[in-house]
Parts: structure tokens; C-alpha cells; sequence
């Protein structure tokens, strides 16, 4: 209770200790060097079907069933658990279904069931180009939309029931600006090595290069005067 508390009260408190969470649940879709920085997920209303289909035919119904009709208790309970394995399952692909941001891309994951799982990646310097569109009354009042990602080779990546879309949007789009601003900078730090790198060979082979004036002009004698010293 404690702790929950402190995190309602510490949002940033909240969302570092959910990060770290997501961080060592999602570590087999990152690279070695790769740093998780957001996760998007489907809104709630993925998973409020699931719910009410639980309460009524999981957990209502059975005990309906076994007061008015005399169900075995057994027959009762197994039904129960056997729903609630049922939601389980619909809760984890619900939740793993998800849009991981990175410092280097973007991953999409698709869990479709408890063995099998598929993910697709698009790198910033692949991604022209992304957008979002909140469609509908209950996507506006819900605040949930679509994401639509246009590749630089001319494919769509489309994925629907975004939570806060623009957010979305705007945390790939800022982590796009900063990944193409550093990779700048590293290529042109690369750029100017290299460049340095050969202008020293240069010099070391030919030496420094003399202008032609000087190379034309004839060297003169210096004059040395000897003055007389008295003692």
C-alpha cells in the first residue's frame, strides 16, 4: 500500500519502475547495445470484452448453474478455472502485443500465443514518415487510434487501438530527431579523421607543400656583418 502510494504521488518514480520492468520483459527483442526508451500498447479496450465475458460466463453463469440446476461443485469449479486460463491467455496478448521505442528503432511485437511470437523491426533512418488518426466517438472519448508508419520503401506499417496515438507520435518522432542528429554528428567526426588522417600521411610522405613563389625565387645569402667589439 506503502508503495503504491509513493508511486501515485511520484510519476516519475512510477514510470522508471515500469521501464525497468518492461525493460527485462522485452530483453529478447533488443539488440545487445540497444536501450529501451518507451512502450505503446493497445488501449484497454482490447481487453474489456475478455472481462465482461469472464464475469458472466466464467464466474457467473457456473455458480447459476450449481444453485438453480445443481451443478457439481467440481463441474463449477473447473469451468471457473478453465476461464480464467482462458483470460489469462487473452490478457497476455493483450499486453504483449506491443510497440517497443528504442534508440535506434522502432520494434513491433505480436504475441499469438504462449509459444509463439513474431516481431518486426523498422530502424529510424528507414521510417520517412509517421502519422495517426483518432476515428470514431468512442476512439475521441477513450483517446485511442490507429498508427500508421510510411516506410522509405514505400510500405504502410498500420497498427490499430493505440493508446494516446499522439503521444505515440510524438516520442517516435522526437527519438527519430535524435537518433539521424547523432549519427550526424558521428559521421561527420568519422569524415574529419579520416581527412586527418590522410592529410598526415601526406605530410609525412611529401612533406609540407611550398608555394610556388617561393619555389621560383632564388634563395638569397644572408650577409653576416661583424661589428667590432672594443674591450
Amino acid at each position: 500500500m506503502i508503495f503504491s502510494r509513493v508511486l501515485k504521488q511520484y510519476p516519475c518514480i512510477h514510470q522508471m519502475v515500469m521501464l525497468t520492468f518492461q525493460k527485462w520483459l522485452f530483453k529478447g527483442h533488443l539488440d545487445e547495445d540497444e536501450n529501451l526508451f518507451a512502450v505503446a500498447h493497445q488501449h484497454w479496450i482490447g481487453i474489456f470484452i475478455p472481462i465482461v465475458q469472464l464475469v458472466f460466463f466464467g464466474i457467473a453463469l457456473p455458480w447459476v448453474l450449481w444453485l438453480f440446476l445443481a451443478f457439481s461443485l467440481w463441474i463449477v469449479a473447473a469451468w471457473i478455472f478453465l476461464f480464467i486460463i482462458i483470460f489469462l491467455l487473452q490478457s497476455f496478448d493483450w499486453y504483449f502485443d506491443a510497440l517497443l521505442i528504442t534508440n535506434v528503432g522502432i520494434i513491433d511485437i505480436e504475441w499469438i500465443n504462449i509459444f509463439h511470437r513474431t516481431s518486426s523491426r523498422v530502424n529510424y533512418q528507414d521510417l520517412k514518415e509517421i502519422s495517426y488518426e483518432v476515428k470514431g466517438v468512442w476512439a475521441t472519448i477513450l483517446n485511442y487510434g490507429s498508427i500508421t508508419m510510411h516506410l522509405n520503401s514505400g510500405e504502410d506499417l498500420e497498427l490499430s487501438r493505440v493508446r494516446n496515438p499522439q503521444n505515440v507520435e510524438f516520442e517516435i518522432k522526437n527519438y527519430k530527431d535524435k537518433f539521424l542528429n547523432e549519427r550526424k554528428m558521428t559521421d561527420s567526426t568519422a569524415i574529419q579523421e579520416i581527412l586527418a588522417e590522410i592529410v598526415k600521411n601526406h605530410i609525412e610522405e611529401h612533406g609540407l607543400p611550398v608555394r610556388k613563389e617561393e619555389a621560383q625565387q632564388p634563395k638569397r645569402k644572408r650577409k653576416r656583418h661583424l661589428g667590432r667589439t672594443s674591450f
